[in-house]
């Protein structure tokens, strides 16, 4: 049984959060960290660089998938695709969207100095809306796939490692 709470609404439904407690995020870790050196990209000009592959067969990373789908069927939506991101010190993720309906990310562990998701929302011809947020752990995001959103610095010496990805209404 899931066990969520929606924590907040931001920017007029475009993005909510929600909380996810039935996973073991320490475990969820290990499991993600096993795929350090196995990234979808070594062009550090995309953002590519800092996400992972993902094992969906080892016990945390499946529990997740069992409680993401509670939170997905809850709102008529279907996963695509899922990857693990990494973020050593310095790291960080250029600003980008995503080709699909709704993109979303987890936190599986969010060190003190991980930096924030910062969410740009264009507001008219004027400079657009900066929605700064700092994840903890065990917090879910979902957005617009069109909502321009980028990754601060981690400026810790731990790593910053979240699961994120992309999923679709069911009509």
């Amino acid at each position: 049984m899931t066990h969520f709470s929606k924590l907040e609404t931001l920017s007029n439904d475009a993005l909510e959060v929600w909380n996810i407690t039935d996973v073991d995020n320490d475990v969820l870790a290990q499991e993600v960290l096993k795929n350090i050196d196995n990234r979808l990209s070594s062009d550090d000009t995309t953002t590519l660089v800092e996400d992972t592959h993902i094992d969906i067969e080892t016990p945390e990373t499946k529990k997740l998938i069992k409680e993401l789908t509670e939170v997905f069927n809850y709102r008529n939506l279907v996963n695509i695709d899922l990857w693990g991101q990494i973020h050593r010190k310095y790291e960080s993720t250029q600003i980008h969207d995503h080709p699909h309906e709704v993109a979303w990310v987890y936190y599986v562990k969010t060190p003190p100095k991980a930096g924030a998701i910062v969410f740009s929302i264009q507001q008219g011809y004027h400079r657009p809306k900066q929605i700064q947020f700092n994840p903890q752990a065990g917090e879910l995001i979902m957005f617009p796939h069109w909502m321009l959103h980028q990754v601060n610095k981690n400026l810790d010496d731990e790593y910053r490692i979240s699961i994120a990805g992309n999923a679709k209404y069911e009509y």
